[in-house]
């Protein structure tokens, strides 16, 4: 599903808004973490458009236009009537940003996956979960 350019542009401000650049620190808007954000919207798009066309339909389009604070009141409005499909865009947001190799580096890790880089994950004792195992289905079959 492809955002027409006012989407685009509302969504990048929205993104901004989520995380801000503040203290040198960037922000969701940066344009490379905005561009991996934008490519990442396949399975979650109608969400995004919702959140999108709420924020554009309060604002008669003029979102970018309003200061911070007036951004930040109708995000909270548009949060209050959407409800998870709001903070399922959040969730992408903040998903995006944090895997941003510069942000992480900024925040004192290594970027990149945490493996394999030769971290050796600890086998804890697989019998604790026999009790689990053993215990009889608690769910409906469909």
């Amino acid at each position: 599903m492809a955002l027409t350019e006012q989407q685009i542009e509302a969504f990048r401000v929205i993104a901004g808004r989520i995380i801000p650049a503040e203290d040198g620190a960037l922000g969701a808007d940066d344009p490379a973490i905005f561009a991996d954000l934008s490519s990442s919207l396949n399975d979650i798009a109608p969400a995004i458009v919702s959140v999108i066309e709420a924020v554009i339909a309060e604002t008669s389009g003029r979102f970018a236009e309003l200061p911070s604070a007036a951004q930040d009141a109708i995000l909270h409005k548009v949060q209050s009537a959407l409800g998870m499909t709001f903070w399922a865009a959040v969730q992408r947001v903040t998903l995006c940003y944090y895997r941003d190799d510069r942000v992480l580096s900024a925040l004192g890790l290594r970027p990149g996956p945490p493996f394999p880089r030769g971290q050796v994950l600890e086998q804890g004792d697989w019998s604790l979960l026999d009790p689990v195992k053993a215990r009889q289905p608690f769910w409906r079959e469909a």
